[in-house]
């Protein structure tokens, strides 16, 4: 479609479609000016001069069902020191490593409608890798929602955190940090 202009308190604005996106929702920017974009059905994409990459591969899977599902691939953020490791950390729900094949809706009001064919016990996790090219490569889960673990051989550990998300767990150089809010 053609440019359209739209009047804004800072003046006229001319609006371009530059590329097509399904469900976006983060943007980090990178110390190159390529601009790394994630869409909630599970694909993250570069822009760079003027021109939308396909899907890179080795994005984390992801649990996304539809626009109004709160699943998929949320956040992406680019390390501090990106210029020299490459390291970008990605935010996304995925389904529980054990399902129950008896798992039924409970009908808690809280939540309003509710999709009684969602049957995917899910919970949201942080991971990190290193982007090379058009690929995430050395992908690892450092944050993981549901219960404290702490006997993972590189001293890392998982944080629990109710609805609220707090206690909140942030990333910091790496490391997964519990701040009691």
């Amino acid at each position: 479609p053609p440019p359209m202009t739209v009047s804004s308190s800072a003046g006229e604005l001319r609006l371009e479609r530059l590329a097509t996106l399904e469900f976006p929702w983060g943007l980090a920017l990178l110390p190159d000016g390529r601009v790394l974009i994630t869409e909630k059905p599970g694909r993250l994409r570069i822009w760079a001069n003027g021109k939308l990459s396909e899907p890179l591969q080795g994005v984390p899977r992801v649990v996304h069902r539809s626009q109004r599902d709160q699943g998929g691939l949320l956040d992406v953020e680019a390390d501090p020191d990106f210029a020299r490791n490459g390291i970008v950390y990605l935010s996304y729900v995925e389904a529980a490593e054990q399902q129950s094949p008896d798992i039924v809706e409970t009908g808690e009001a809280r939540f309003g409608s509710l999709d009684l064919t969602d049957n995917i016990v899910r919970g949201g996790a942080v991971a990190r890798a290193r982007l090379d090219g058009n690929q995430l490569r050395d992908v690892e889960v450092i944050w993981r929602q549901g219960g404290l673990k702490g006997d993972r051989p590189d001293q890392s550990f998982y944080v629990k955190c109710d609805e609220t998300n707090n206690p909140t767990a942030i990333v910091d150089a790496g490391q997964v940090v519990c701040e009691v809010g």
